[in-house]
């Protein structure tokens, strides 16, 4: 079962660094040079299910857990 087991500060992190990225393309400010793999897959998850961009601009992090949770759910 130890395989099992999430480190917590790396998924905060990924979890900040997802709401910048998606802060960024909600206000148009400019890329970060180094773009992650993990801003990357947000950013398709985001053009493939257009509503969260409106849900977005009302809750930003309750959308960004459900793109989370979505995308753990398809990874199990």
């Amino acid at each position: 079962m130890a395989g099992d087991k999430v480190d917590c500060d790396d998924v905060y992190k990924d979890y900040v660094d997802n709401i910048q990225a998606l802060s960024n393309i909600l206000e148009g400010r400019p890329e970060r040079q180094h773009i992650t793999h993990k801003h990357v897959e947000v950013r398709r998850c985001l053009a493939r299910n257009g509503h969260y961009l409106k849900e977005l601009s009302k809750d930003p992090d309750e959308s960004v857990r459900k793109i989370v949770k979505s995308a753990l759910s398809r990874s199990v």
